[in-house]
């Protein structure tokens, strides 16, 4: 979960919101210096989203604290009628102290018909926004509030040079107005709607926040600043990275192409080819995607989940040359390992597979080697048993047992090996010995009910392909899941006929996951096909099994 934050969620939520506010500000009335919906440090203290919405509310009203006042108004006739006000007051209290609120109290809170009066909104009474009353009115509400230019740059969008010209009387006409203008949008008066809509967002925001605080950093408080022990915070922080530069880019430039390159020309060097692999504009054409799982997949097969969660390399953290070296130092190991799969499948072709693999004893090279299509089968398996006796984890040994049950199973190369039922029952006897994560569930079930089908024992191969299907649920697992439900439909409609309620979903799995290489618009469409893919593809007895007859109906 970690891994994906950084290397997907967190950059390409980034864009996407910096995408939906570029031509229109989708916020207008909160602090435009700020993050408002993230949790943010200020002064030493982690202010949560919540907290600012509700500072930001009793800021438009003039209030410094939670009143019993405020809470009398609030409510609609349900909650008026049934609720205390000290009990509303201590709700709206605790959610200024940290506590999440429900998404039904916000809405009987701050429903339509609430009055509340925003002394502490700008209410001009010139509408001219370029006339000398509006600047005048604009002035003297900033003066009433004791507000500067740094404290204003926090505010509204606009630097503290030009803020301080404005505030002294010496800024432009243009200057000026777009001053007033911004104020009036900054410290409008807000409805009850978007009070509704600001709160709801913070509570979807800090929930989030919370629960994956709990699952990468169990035990810490949601209130620590420390990034190196909350390290949610380290995500706060590419997320504003990455924000600011697609705005930045925006402004600065007058086309998409030209935004795209300044984009990419500010990102941190070190981390164009890692951590921002997904939102690299160089690759918008080039699936980048598949680089991003190349990248993870290599992490997570180093991995036995004992390990420490990485820090990120970006700016301002601490001891970033520390980190950075080490991040040069592992994209530098992975990029030699590359020219080892290279070299190592060149040797396994030219020389002796054996020798070739003896002097390689990385798992992530040999097990890059045992997928390349171009290897001979005999040297795939010399692969497969180096992988195996390379193995020092029982993650990567039951890695290397699906490589060669796949071998056995799915190939018309591991069919002609000798007693290919033993060795795939040893396999699989094998597999349940060394199961370490429900992530193996789908394909060893699959792989059993292959085992089986091949022993003409179809009922069983039935149960064990949805068992398989039901399994890819629990984990993501690609394209094997539109393969076992397209193993499982033709099985099923070979056994059972064609049963449109039972199969459907069948059908649907394989259509989600890219089965079908011509149009099928209907399930009514596959039963001929599914036949023909039974009896010419799937089902292939074992030695000494006797075949069914072709069309054979069970």
């Amino acid at each position: 979960m970690w891994a994906l934050c950084c290397y997907s969620y967190v950059p390409g939520l980034a864009r996407r919101l910096a995408f939906w506010n570029l031509p229109e500000q989708l916020d207008k009335g909160m602090p435009g210096g700020v993050f408002w919906f993230l949790p943010r440090v200020t002064d030493g203290l982690l202010e949560l989203p919540v907290q600012t919405v509700t500072n930001w509310l009793l800021d438009l009203l003039g209030k410094e604290s939670i009143d019993a006042n405020l809470a009398k108004a609030l409510g609609n006739e349900t909650v008026k009628a049934g609720a205390k006000e000290d009990s509303v007051l201590k709700t709206l209290r605790a959610w200024r102290e940290g506590q999440n609120p429900r998404t039904v109290t916000i809405k009987e809170y701050f429903a339509d018909g609430v009055s509340l009066c925003f002394e502490g909104a700008f209410k001009p009474v010139s509408t001219d926004v370029e006339s000398e009353m509006a600047l005048s009115e604009a002035l003297q509400f900033v003066a009433g509030r004791g507000m500067d230019g740094k404290s204003l740059h926090g505010q509204i969008p606009m630097t503290e040079h030009v803020l301080d010209k404005v505030l002294k009387g010496s800024g432009t006409p243009e200057e000026n107005r777009r001053f007033v203008d911004l104020l009036r949008d900054r410290y409008q008066a807000p409805s009850m709607r978007t009070i509704r809509q600001r709160l709801l967002v913070a509570r979807m925001t800090q929930g989030a926040y919370v629960d994956l605080l709990e699952l990468l950093c169990p035990g810490v408080s949601k209130f620590e600043t420390d990034l190196m022990h909350n390290k949610v915070l380290q995500l706060v922080r590419e997320f504003e990275l990455v924000y600011n530069l697609t705005v930045d880019a925006w402004k600065k430039n007058d086309s998409v192409l030209d935004e795209e390159r300044w984009f990419e020309a500010h990102l941190p060097p070190f981390l164009k080819e890692d951590l921002f692999i997904s939102i690299r504009p160089a690759f918008r054409f080039a699936f980048p995607y598949r680089r991003l799982a190349h990248v993870l997949s290599r992490r997570f097969a180093a991995m036995t989940g004992d390990e420490p969660l990485d820090d990120l390399p970006l700016p301002g953290m601490p001891d970033l040359h520390i980190r950075l070296k080490n991040h040069v130092e592992r994209i530098r190991d992975e990029r030699t390992e590359d020219q080892r799969i290279e070299d190592l499948i060149s040797q396994v072709k030219r020389v002796s597979p054996w020798r070739a693999l003896q002097k390689e004893s990385c798992i992530w090279v040999v097990s890059q080697v045992a997928h390349e299509e171009t290897i001979s089968p005999k040297a795939r398996l010399l692969v497969i048993d180096r992988l195996r006796h390379l193995s020092s984890h029982p993650m990567h040994a039951l890695a290397a047992t699906c490589l060669k049950l796949h071998h056995l199973l799915d190939t018309a190369d591991g069919r002609k090996d000798p007693d290919v039922q033993g060795q795939v029952q040893a396999l699989l006897d094998d597999a349940d010995d060394l199961q370490v994560s429900a992530g193996w569930n789908a394909p060893l079930l699959n792989f059993r009910a292959k085992h089986l089908l091949a022993q003409n024992l179809v009922d069983q191969a039935l149960a064990y392909f949805r068992r398989a299907l039901n399994a890819c649920s629990e984990q993501n697992h690609g394209q094997l899941r539109g393969e076992i439900a397209r193993d499982l439909l033709a099985t099923d409609v070979v056994k059972n006929g064609f049963i449109p309620g039972n199969q459907e979903k069948y059908f649907r799995n394989m259509l989600a996951y890219g089965m079908f290489e011509m149009d099928f618009g209907r399930l009514e469409d596959t039963p001929g096909w599914a036949e023909d893919y039974f009896w010419e593809d799937l089902y292939r007895p074992y030695r000494g099994v006797p075949a069914l007859p072709p069309r054979h109906r069970f």
